[in-house]
């Protein structure tokens, strides 16, 4: 009955700013803007999820153009006290995405100028204190373009994205109850050998997904 989004506010002075919204039927009510920044963010892309139950996170490229993560406690429509941002990468992200990874724990995945897909995870608390996030894990070794970092079960989550030759992938990682270290599997290319130009994935339950593309046509 409710869902929450995330935004850059170009129309007010570019800060990160998010809303939560409640469903009845067919009507949608928002709740009040939240001001999660006050600072202006750069404009690289951005993501949010529920590490835990009454939590939003948000990963974004902060003002100094590195990938960044807040997180506040919700109440209903109402996004209450936020917590310290934490620092995942000092590098310029050209892409970002997360999910949960386990309960009270946040995955975060980011490409870079370090020529990899990278991910990170953290415990966040459920007052949106965001822990030391474990090791930089290089996932795949060449920078891919739309990402999407999907929770599949407590500890795994998957990642779609479009690879170095332009091909659909999807590759899952896992890590241990209440660590932060990531292991990755092998990546599977759904598509061939393609053009895509975008790439959306999800999953329907914990043992099967979709995934989809844009072939170019």
């Amino acid at each position: 009955t409710h869902f929450a989004t995330a935004y850059r506010d170009e129309g007010g002075a570019d800060y990160l700013c998010a809303r939560i919204g409640s469903v009845s039927g067919t009507t949608i009510t928002m709740g009040t803007e939240k001001e999660m920044t006050a600072a202006a963010i750069t404009e690289d892309s951005l993501a949010i999820c529920t590490p835990t139950d009454g939590v939003i996170a948000i990963a974004y490229a902060d003002g100094d153009d590195d990938t960044a993560v807040i997180a506040a406690p919700y109440t209903g429509t109402t996004v209450g006290t936020l917590g310290s941002v934490v620092e995942f990468d000092a590098a310029a992200p050209t892409d970002i995405s997360c999910c949960r990874m386990q309960s009270g724990y946040i995955f975060v995945c980011y490409t870079d100028a370090g020529g990899s897909l990278y991910g990170r995870v953290a415990s966040v608390s459920t007052a949106g204190a965001i822990g030391t996030p474990g090791t930089e894990k290089a996932i795949v070794a060449f920078i891919p373009t739309y990402l999407n970092a999907v929770y599949v079960e407590e500890n795994k989550v998957i990642i779609g994205y479009e690879d170095n030759a332009n091909d659909v992938e999807a590759v899952a990682c896992t890590t241990v109850s209440g660590a932060t270290t990531i292991t990755a599997g092998t990546a599977t290319n759904f598509s061939g050998a393609i053009s895509a130009t975008d790439v959306g994935l999800d999953m329907i339950d914990n043992t099967q997904g979709i995934i989809k593309w844009d072939d170019g046509t």
